[in-house]
């Protein structure tokens, strides 16, 4: 959204799919972390199985989905197959790198992005750096389509404001609903004091 996509109107609507697309290579991350049990016991023909299967499911999940929603099909389709590479992943290391994953806190970490994404994104302007926007207010966030209590002329960039703030409160509110256990807040506030020490020094 940090972009006024305006300027041509071809592509605009392809901002839909970011949302899709940025889930889809946090997924692949996923993957990379998955598949390093292949790499350190030399089975690296796994991974080469891993991806093939991947990318014959998103070739097909493409000729189904493409034609009935277009780019978002697409979308979908990149992100279930890496979903799949991360489970094929997983499946395969079991015998020669078992990794244990914290599902309750990727969960917890996956539910703060989503919803602060999605409370930005109702709630706020769009982020268009560029003209301005009729921003159209109702009871329940942007109601454009279904009449708005009040509207405002804002300054386009006026909507990066709250977005560029939930990023920087994003670390705090993990630390607010007990993200990081015990041991690691004491880590943390050992090592920022470490840095802070360090940097009156050499002051």
């Amino acid at each position: 959204e940090a972009f006024d996509t305006s300027g041509n109107r071809e592509f605009a609507g392809a901002e839909a799919a970011i949302g899709v697309l940025t889930a889809s290579y946090i997924i692949l991350g996923l993957v990379e972390v998955a598949r390093v049990g292949f790499a350190i016991t030399a089975r690296t023909r796994r991974t080469a199985v891993v991806m093939v299967l991947a990318a014959l499911l998103n070739l097909a999940l493409n000729a189904w989905l493409i034609p009935l929603y277009g780019a978002m099909g697409a979308a979908w389709a990149t992100l279930i197959a890496y979903a799949a590479a991360s489970v094929i992943c997983l499946a395969l290391t079991r015998d020669v790198y078992p990794q244990s994953w914290e599902w309750g806190r990727l969960c917890h970490v996956a539910l703060l992005l989503v919803g602060g994404a999605w409370a930005v994104d109702a709630w706020c302007p769009p982020a268009n750096l560029l003209g301005s926007h009729t921003w159209m207010i109702g009871a329940f966030g942007e109601l454009p389509d279904r009449g708005a209590l009040w509207t405002l002329r804002l300054p386009a960039a006026v909507g990066a404001l709250p977005r560029v703030f939930a990023a920087i409160a994003m670390p705090c509110l993990l630390l607010a609903t007990g993200f990081l256990h015990g041991h690691e807040r004491r880590a943390l506030l050992a090592t920022l004091e470490a840095k802070l020490g360090r940097g009156q020094r050499g002051a």
